[in-house]
């Protein structure tokens, strides 16, 4: 774990922001990204090793985030289905805490851990939860899913949807290849 003592000054560049932006934005959402000592965890410490391409990243993220049609419940959805596909603890942990945030109970929580449909989702959450759950474990959609997601949802809404599991497939990839726990 690099200490924020270590950074080169590309490094404290990104730390800068990332302390500016991603650490205030989890403790709203009562999660930790940073210790005591302001180093940081998570999926934030290892994008220090990489700084040009994980401010691209970000960028992606930031992006798809800003203009995303989906709601947050349904973006909660979507990344918590892509963390626990992945078994990506802390994402799984950061983001049921921003999830609860958004409005989901423990309950659908715990429904997406198991690989099931909430029966507490709202008609297009379902189409939202099959597509996502198909592509991130099945690693393609469906034609039924596919065009029900076109259905009830806008051509544009479908595309956010997938920029989101695709940005989160990433997360949980580096999350998992770090060996990153969650730190509860």
């Amino acid at each position: 774990m690099l200490k924020p003592e270590q950074l080169s000054t590309e490094q404290q560049e990104l730390y800068n922001q990332l302390m500016e932006k991603q650490v205030p934005w989890a403790n709203k959402n009562d999660f930790k990204a940073a210790l005591e000592d302001g180093s940081l965890i998570g999926p934030f410490n290892f994008h220090l090793r990489s700084p040009a391409l994980s401010k691209q990243y970000l960028g992606w993220v930031d992006a798809e985030s800003a203009n995303s049609k989906l709601s947050p419940r349904m973006r909660e959805i979507i990344i918590l289905t892509v963390g626990f596909s992945w078994k990506a603890d802390y994402e799984v942990y950061a983001h049921s805490a921003v999830g609860k945030a958004a409005g989901l109970t423990d309950s659908i929580i715990n429904s997406i851990k198991e690989g099931k449909q909430s029966e507490e989702f709202d008609s297009k959450e379902i189409i939202v939860y099959q597509f996502s759950y198909q592509l991130a474990n099945k690693h393609c959609v469906d034609d039924q899913t596919y065009k029900a997601a076109m259905d009830v949802l806008t051509e544009e809404s479908v595309v956010n949807m997938v920029h989101l599991i695709g940005a989160y497939l990433a997360t949980s990839a580096f999350l998992n290849a770090f060996q990153v726990p969650s730190p509860k």
